[in-house]
């Protein structure tokens, strides 16, 4: 399958875990020639929905972790992405 567009998707209160898969999405869109989209969950607004991923969609998704384990508010909505096969 070719990948035709990569989602850059994070939960990052501190702008961190943004800038490495912001980084990370780019690189890999670049080099397989596909579009860029973003998700960013970090605020409730952007729990409230999901991506709306395609056949041919890829995702790199990052939280960060505090003591081994990732804030509990993003459990949910991880979840729900679980569920689609991401």
């Amino acid at each position: 399958m070719k990948i035709k567009r990569v989602w850059a998707i994070y939960f990052s209160p501190t702008h961190t875990t943004r800038r490495v898969v912001e980084a990370a999405a780019e690189v890999l869109a670049e080099r397989l020639g596909a579009k860029r989209a973003t998700w960013d969950f970090t605020l409730p607004e952007g729990r409230e929905g999901r991506p709306g991923f395609l056949p041919g969609d890829a995702a790199v998704v990052g939280v960060p972790t505090y003591a081994g384990l990732v804030p509990a508010v993003t459990e949910p909505w991880l979840a729900q992405l679980e569920g689609e096969g991401i």
